[in-house]
C-alpha cells in the first residue's frame, strides 16, 4: 500500500511540475455562444482512400469531451476532436485602418471627379466643369469612398488559435513526444 502511495505521489509531482502547453495557457476553454473558424477532415462518401478537408465559420453550441455541436446559419452539426485540424475563436473586429480610409477616400475623389465633369458636360447652365468637378469630389466623392473603405475594413473578424489538445480530456501526446494527461476541473 505505501509503494503505491509513493509511486502516485511521484506521479502527481511529475505532472504538477511538467509546464503546461502554451495552448492551454492562454486558452480558456470553448463556451457556447462562442464564434469559431474550424476546419476539420473525414473520410469521404466515395473512398476511404481519401479525406475531405471541409471549414466553416460558426456559433459553438455546445463542447463535450469528444466533440463540439456548432450552428452555422439554421443548420447544426458536430465535429469530432479528433479530426479537428485547426480551431480558432473570435475575439474581436478588426478596426478601421487608416491607410485604406485614405486609399478610398482618394479614389472617391477622383471618382466625384468624373462624375462632376461629365455632369457639368451635359448641363449647358454650368459655366466652369473643372470647379463643379472639383466640387462634387470633395464633398460627394472622398466622404463616400472613405465611407465604404471604413465599412469594408471592418468586416473582418480578429482570430486566435484554440489548442484542441486543451479540450480533450485523457492523455495527450505532443510533437515533441512528451506525454501529458489532461483533466477537467469543475467551474475551468
Amino acid at each position: 500500500m505505501n509503494r503505491r502511495l509513493a509511486v502516485a505521489f511521484c506521479l502527481s509531482v511529475a505532472l504538477l511540475a511538467t509546464p503546461a502547453s502554451v495552448d492551454s495557457q492562454s486558452n480558456p476553454a470553448l463556451a457556447p455562444g462562442d464564434e469559431v473558424r474550424i476546419r476539420w477532415s473525414y473520410a469521404g462518401a466515395t473512398s476511404f482512400a481519401h479525406s475531405v478537408t471541409q471549414w466553416a465559420v460558426a456559433e459553438v453550441v455546445d463542447v463535450s469531451p469528444s466533440h463540439v455541436m456548432l450552428r452555422r446559419g439554421s443548420r447544426n452539426f458536430t465535429v469530432p476532436f479528433r479530426s479537428v485540424q485547426s480551431l480558432e475563436r473570435r475575439i474581436g473586429t478588426k478596426p478601421a485602418s487608416a491607410p485604406r480610409m485614405v486609399i478610398g477616400s482618394a479614389l472617391g475623389f477622383l471618382g466625384g471627379v468624373a462624375f462632376g465633369v461629365a455632369s457639368a458636360q451635359a448641363d449647358p447652365t454650368i459655366e466652369n466643369h473643372g470647379d463643379y468637378g472639383l466640387s462634387m469630389g470633395v464633398l460627394v466623392g472622398a466622404p463616400v469612398g472613405a465611407l465604404v473603405a471604413w465599412a469594408t475594413s471592418r468586416e473582418r473578424g480578429i482570430y486566435e488559435r484554440v489548442g484542441v489538445r486543451q479540450l480533450v480530456e485523457g492523455w495527450t501526446v505532443d510533437p515533441s513526444g512528451r506525454v501529458g494527461l489532461t483533466v477537467r476541473l469543475p467551474g475551468g
